[in-house]
């Protein structure tokens, strides 16, 4: 048995023994006894020095912010205090986070045995700690760090640690570049990048091919950050390495450098490399970089080159455009072209007024690719000054269809809307919207209208031209005969195509499994007796087992049939030898009722059903009975007006 024992704190409290409490507060056999000294001398009339006496009273009150301000001689004691078994997570926390503060490389060890702590805010807090103290012991304990590869918050603080440690991180993260954790590879271009330094510049070229794209966009983006001078040499080198992918990466960087030093080693692609995507980054970095040395390389590749975007007509175009541009060595409109070329229309909206005339070439041109003029429209259109506008308000009007749809899809991007009745009219005619025509004077469009007569028209625009026709002939409105003839042959167009339309409405509308609803022909007056005669109802309804229920309304069509005999017009009559044809429809379903039909059937299954339209057939046969079987009247649509079809 001991001769002496623990201090017995409360009898020193009782006492008010301060020397003897101090001695407790240094007891280290038993936690609790400094603790309850620590406690006892709090509730005395004693305050504690900036010295390590008060340090170590500070760390068991857990005020690691007094520590700090005591600085260097609470080093020690926040040493011990980190290094004792029996301190719990958060006391090692607080040790960690003062020794970072305070800043002394006495307790650099310490501070790298825990960055293998069990708890990770206590590892992180080290690593950081580590980086505040900058001593380059800790170099190579916070690389291994850095392959956590399930983690990112140490390896995180282990890279700003390192960032922080600065110039003696340099060597050892070059090596880490080949370490075979891809983690570590990463992090450590990463760190390089963020010192900054020229001496590792030439080491990032290496992970420009790793395997891993988190590797190779790291050294890709550090060696940005270092930039130039010193990066570009590498890049440069770059541009001839085996690998297509780096080629590509180094030349996208070299444009973002812009130093222009890159520009011989990028014309030398353009002349030499293989790869066409390749060779598309290194004409992009050179029009970043600006040089005009790069024209007539630029030029070669407007002529020569095909990229798999391009168009076969666009050697042709380009070709003219080129003979006026190598003239003025216009730097602005080559680039342009090229832009056009790849198709970046938000490219061209950049270089502004100088893409102008361009823009507009490519929009008239004969050869030109509808998506191409489409585009070229709206970019016009985004430049954002009033003579694009008009630009492409002018050419609303002109000949070529697919120059008016470019012009209509350039005017609709900018939100454009017509003021003018002429500006209307022009809106109206080439998006189809043939109706709202009527509500302006005619008199005052009349000349427009001749002139849209002699326009090219794209597929299945003719019922624009038998619209205009049709108000051609009114009365009111005077036309040379040549006119009129023309309008008369419009309309006869028209007559055909009407009559073509209905044809497959009443001949081709339910095929194999399941319905096929007619939606494509509305026709004004008599639209809804015509889909009610020519067509049926489908439920929206399921059968709970993934089949449609169907119902087919053959009453509904009978009665458009009668209703339509109501009607005394050539136009009705037209309708009722169409109706007088109609087909019986079979249809194949799973679930299905015909309430107005003799055939019920119920239950589940998959049957053909025929429903007939013989009454349909019966009525309209009879009806042309009564008016004296007259022929079918092609004149009728010219007499009664043209109908319109609505674009879809």
């Amino acid at each position: 048995m001991p001769l002496f024992g623990p201090p017995n704190v409360q009898k020193l409290k009782a006492k008010g023994n301060i020397k003897g409490l101090i001695k407790a507060l240094g007891y280290k056999k038993d936690a609790s006894v400094s603790q309850a000294a620590a406690e006892a001398l709090g509730t005395l009339d004693w305050k504690p020095d900036r010295d390590e006496i008060g340090a170590l009273y500070w760390i068991k009150k857990r005020r690691w912010d007094k520590c700090v301000e005591i600085g260097e001689l609470a080093v020690t004691h926040l040493i011990v205090t980190l290094k004792d078994e029996e301190s719990n997570e958060e006391v090692r926390r607080g040790a960690v986070e003062a020794l970072e503060q305070i800043g002394d490389r006495r307790a650099v060890k310490p501070l790298i045995t825990v960055l293998v702590d069990e708890n990770k805010y206590v590892r992180i807090g080290a690593a950081k700690a580590l980086g505040q103290i900058g001593d380059v012991q800790a170099v190579q304990p916070l690389i291994i760090q850095l392959k956590d590869e399930y983690s990112s918050d140490l390896p995180n603080a282990a890279l700003e640690a390192l960032v922080k440690i600065g110039t003696p991180a340099i060597e050892p993260l070059i090596v880490a570049l080949e370490d075979e954790s891809k983690s570590a590879r990463k992090r450590a271009a990463e760190a390089l990048g963020q010192i900054g330094d020229d001496r590792s510049a030439a080491s990032l070229i290496v992970p420009l091919r790793d395997k891993s794209s988190y590797v190779h966009n790291a050294a890709l983006e550090a060696l940005l950050k270092i930039g130039a001078p010193a990066a570009v040499e590498p890049f440069c080198v770059a541009l001839k390495d085996k690998d297509e992918s780096v080629r590509k990466r180094a030349a996208e960087a070299l444009g973002k450098i812009g130093d222009v030093r890159a520009v011989e080693p990028l014309i030398d692609v353009l002349e030499t490399e293989k790869v066409s995507w390749v060779r598309e980054a290194a004409a992009e970095a050179l029009i970043q970089i600006g040089d005009h040395r790069a024209l007539k390389p630029l030029i070669a590749v407007l002529l020569k080159e095909k990229p798999y975007l391009w168009e076969e007509w666009w050697i042709e175009v380009v070709g003219k455009l080129l003979d006026n541009i190598k003239q003025e060595s216009n730097w602005d409109q080559v680039v342009g072209l090229y832009w056009i070329s790849i198709k970046h229309w938000d490219r061209c909206v950049e270089l502004g007024a100088a893409a102008i005339p361009l823009l507009e070439t490519f929009v008239k041109a004969n050869e030109v690719s509808m998506s191409v003029r489409e585009g070229a429209a709206g970019a016009l259109g985004q430049i954002g000054e009033t003579c694009d506008i008009e630009i492409l308000v002018a050419l609303l009007r002109n000949r070529d269809w697919r120059v008016r749809e470019a012009a209509l899809y350039g005017l609709s991007i900018v939100k454009w809307r017509p003021i003018e009745d002429i500006e209307r009219a022009t809106y109206w005619i080439v998006n189809g919207d043939m109706n709202l025509l009527a509500g302006l004077d005619c008199q005052a469009i009349k000349q427009l209208l001749v002139e849209s007569m002699e326009w090219e028209m794209g597929p299945d625009s003719w019922y624009v031209k038998g619209r205009i026709a049709n108000i051609l002939t009114r009365p009111e409105i005077v036309v040379n005969d040549s006119i009129l003839q023309r309008t008369s042959d419009e309309l006869e167009i028209c007559a055909k195509k009407y009559t073509e339309i209905l044809d497959r409405m009443v001949k081709q509308r339910a095929i194999g499994h399941g319905v096929i609803k007619h939606k494509q022909a509305i026709f004004e007056d008599y639209a809804d007796l015509i889909v009610a005669a020519t067509s049926y109802h489908v439920s929206e309804q399921g059968d709970g087992s993934g089949g449609g229920i169907y119902s087919y309304d053959t009453n509904s069509s009978l009665s458009a049939v009668k209703q339509l005999c109501k009607i005394m017009t050539p136009l009705s009559t037209n309708l009722l030898h169409h109706f007088s044809q109609l087909k019986d429809i079979v249809v194949t379903s799973r679930t299905f009722e015909v309430p107005y039909s003799s055939v019920s059937p119920s239950g589940m299954g998959s049957w053909d059903v025929t429903l007939s339209f013989e009454n349909q057939r019966h009525v309209a046969k009879s009806e042309l009975d009564r008016r004296g079987n007259p022929n079918y009247d092609l004149s009728a649509y010219k007499t009664e007006g043209c109908w319109c079809i609505p674009k879809k």
